[in-house]
């Protein structure tokens, strides 16, 4: 297309993307890095799927709506990586966490095919 992006169609996991399967589908197309931005619903994703080595998560004290938006709506217990840094920006807080496994063993989780 002319803006340079491509949709990629991949399995549905219920109503939504399989992580697992879009991850797959990247790599197989020679992606060994993906960025990805999103709101509770896919942070939930990632986190319950563990195909993320690191996760820079930012938190602000401003809620959305009625309490606010609930960060963490998943299945497991929310990220189990090892928090290794945290920078303070005005009244928002960078996190930056690590994945508790071996970067070659996640890549090549979420590589099988």
């Amino acid at each position: 297309s002319r803006s340079g992006a491509q949709v990629i169609r991949c399995e549905l996991e219920g109503a939504t993307v399989s992580v697992d399967a879009a991850v797959r589908l990247l790599a197989r197309l020679g992606f060994e890095r993906i960025m990805v931005e999103g709101g509770s619903g896919v942070f939930s994703s990632f986190v319950d799927s563990s195909c993320w080595h690191a996760l820079y998560l930012f938190q602000s004290p401003v809620m959305f709506g009625d309490g606010g938006v609930d960060l963490y709506r998943g299945r497991g217990v929310g990220v189990t990586g090892r928090l290794v840094d945290q920078i303070r920006m005005d009244e928002d807080t960078l996190h930056l966490y690590v994945e508790q496994g071996d970067l070659e063993d996640v890549y090549r989780r979420v590589t099988e095919q």
